[in-house]
């Protein structure tokens, strides 16, 4: 094959890619799913940096900097003055991975023919761990994909002054990816070059990672913030026991995992040139140490960065040495052996693309997204549209890579927590705030993220009452509802009302929550949406926070949507009841569709975790078989 077709055919598959994954982009965005928040922070670094404070964000209070070190980041700033929208910044990202395929490319080809050579870029194009990493939100370290390719060819075409020059753009790229220098390093130390090859790298890339660490900690005025990674914040051991302790962390079977699941769909070939694995020696014994460890944090998201290169380069080299001396029962195969170990990589490729990547799983989670989730969507893209660029505005999870390219955008989770990012400090918010917009239902996910959390139970359990003195004290006034999204501005609208409590003196009930509904024939009113007063009452006070389990059905039976909402909108929890009285929370609900028939609702105690959906966007998964708390309340839909 000649190298124009090969490039025809690297072009094409590129271009494949950054399409799908801009579409997957626009279709979270779309649904509210765009939710693990660094693509508001992001979109705002951006936004800010185009009108000329450069890395000035609010979501954190400091300039970007006290994050990370990702000078480069200035680089997508000319493309998003031309339009200035967070899907630039996926096509971007998008971009450097496809450009890193070309790169892979040229690096393969020392080694093997254009034929092989091009089957590694598609295969590392392809890979499940190089997707997830696209499709799950935007993250700076991915622009370092192609410097670190560059950097392994002028080592290893010994052209040591561009060799440098890549090194330098690498610092530039994000402080912690100078672990990927030493591992460079350390390369050279392992194939016993000159010193300069791994001496000065070796001590560049130290001072440049502690040099990052000390000036972050400067910027933010509290240190390196993600050592958090590695102990709870708040949470102090004995020298002795954090070592003993930390030892132990690299040998969870969790760590070895994910290493097994990035090398075998490559066949295992990086073992056979297991020295250029240096690469991504340190990110791994980093993040194994963690307290969170290996697993899906490497699998799906954008921290595979750190370990493709190592991965993908020894596989080439493995690859090439296995033809020139092939082992004995490959050598028994000839001369089928090559096609033969060909045809296995490639299915095995497809195999992990289809199983362990984001191409199946998000076709099914994009056909399962509720008709809610995109109208909620369009209502917060419509209000970020009208907003004035001026306003100081706090939004929730889903909304702020909506509303993060203006000069004031604060975090719901910091409000309501009332602390900074892995710290006891403050969290601070302005005097005047023009504008607080949240979905109810994230208050679910707050008593899932922070409720047995040892260093935030105490600010979970007081979140509702914060947020309450929040709006009290900025003048904000409850303005619009729309399914469970919740607007608050100066302007209140007095025919809304959240709650309605009042002394309840009847009988307990055998259940801990008694759930009632004055109308059990809902009638679907404008925009396919129902009115629901749902009346409850606690048996006895309790700091657990009931939720209401909702099940929507057609004239069949058969299940159309499943969802949880927050009893008192979340801003009036269980937890704030007492034992004599009951709260009708006024629910305005989008309806699954017109085949919607009947409605099916009880308590329950949510128990479970947060998990990455099939297009890698944060989701609430519910511990199997929880219990009801309450009768189970069934009603009827009509027109």
């Amino acid at each position: 094959m000649q190298k124009k077709t090969a490039y025809f055919w690297l072009t094409i598959v590129g271009l494949s890619i950054t399409i799908w994954i801009l579409l997957l982009a626009q279709a979270k965005l779309g649904s509210g799913n765009m939710n693990a928040l660094d693509l508001g922070i992001y979109n705002q670094v951006a936004w800010q940096s185009a009108q000329g404070d450069l890395f000035g964000f609010t979501i954190h209070p400091h300039s970007y900097l006290g994050d990370h070190l990702e000078f480069l980041f200035l680089l997508t700033v000319p493309f998003y003055k031309i339009w200035a929208s967070p899907l630039v910044l996926i096509l971007i990202q998008s971009l450097a991975v496809v450009i890193t395929g070309f790169l892979i490319f040229r690096f393969a080809q020392r080694l093997l023919s254009t034929n092989q050579a091009l089957l590694w870029s598609l295969i590392f194009l392809l890979n499940p761990f190089t997707l997830n990493a696209l499709a799950f939100e935007f993250h700076a370290v991915l622009l370092g994909l192609p410097f670190i390719i560059l950097a392994a060819l002028a080592y290893v075409n010994k052209n040591y002054k561009l060799y440098w020059l890549w090194l330098i753009l690498i610092f530039l790229t994000r402080e912690d990816l100078s672990l990927i220098v030493a591992g460079f390093s350390l390369l050279g130390i392992l194939e016993k070059r000159q010193s300069k090859w791994w001496l000065w790298p070796g001590l560049a890339s130290a001072a440049w990672l502690m040099g990052g660490i000390f000036l972050t900690g400067k910027i933010n005025g509290e240190g390196y913030k993600f050592f958090s990674y590695g102990q709870n914040v708040g949470v102090t051991l004995e020298a002795g026991r954090i070592f003993l302790d930390k030892f132990l962390k690299l040998f969870r079977p969790q760590n070895w995992f994910a290493l097994l699941a990035l090398i075998l769909p490559v066949l295992g070939l990086p073992v056979l040139a297991w020295r250029w694995l240096a690469l991504m020696f340190l990110p791994f014994l980093g993040i194994s140490l963690s307290n969170q460890g290996s697993g899906d944090i490497i699998l799906q998201t954008h921290y595979v960065a750190f370990f493709l290169p190592g991965i993908f380069l020894a596989a080439i080299f493995g690859w090439q040495k296995i033809w020139e001396h092939p082992p004995k029962f490959l050598f028994a195969l000839q001369p089928h052996a090559k096609n033969l170990v060909t045809i296995i990589l490639v299915v095995v490729s497809l195999y992990g693309l289809l199983t362990f990547g984001p191409t199946v799983g998000a076709i099914k989670t994009w056909s399962q997204v509720s008709l809610a989730s995109e109208k909620k969507a369009d209502f917060s893209r419509n209000l970020s549209e009208n907003t004035p660029k001026n306003f100081s505005v706090v939004a929730g999870y889903d909304q702020l890579p909506l509303f993060s390219n203006r000069s004031e955008i604060f975090a719901a989770h910091y409000a309501f927590l009332g602390k900074r990012q892995y710290s006891e400090t403050v969290y601070p918010l302005p005097k005047n705030l023009d504008l607080v917009i949240i979905d109810a239902q994230e208050f679910i996910t707050y008593q899932i993220q922070y409720s047995r959390r040892a260093d935030r139970e105490e600010e979970y359990a007081s979140g509702p009452a914060r947020l309450k003195t929040l709006l009290e004290s900025r003048g904000l006034k409850l303005s619009q509802i729309f399914d469970t999204l919740l607007v608050f501005s100066k302007t209140a609208n007095l025919n809304l009302e959240l709650t309605t409590p009042q002394t309840d003196l009847s009988p307990a009930g055998s259940k801990p929550i008694k759930l009632s509904l004055a109308e059990k024939n809902l009638k679907i009113g404008q925009g396919g949406v129902v009115k629901l007063d749902l009346n409850a009452r606690i048996n006895q006070p309790s700091n657990d926070n009931y939720q209401v389990e909702l099940t929507w059905y057609d004239e069949n039976q058969k299940i159309l949507e499943s969802r949880l909402l927050p009893l008192g909108y979340g801003l009036q929890p269980t937890s704030t009841w007492q034992s004599t009285e009951s709260v009708t929370t006024h629910f305005q609900l989008v309806l699954p569709g017109p085949k919607t028939a009947s409605g099916k609702i009880r308590a329950i105690l949510p128990e479970g975790n947060l998990i990455l959906s099939g297009w890698r966007s944060a989701e609430l998964k519910l511990k199997p078989g929880l219990p009801s708390q309450s009768e189970e309340i069934v009603f009827s839909v009509s027109v």
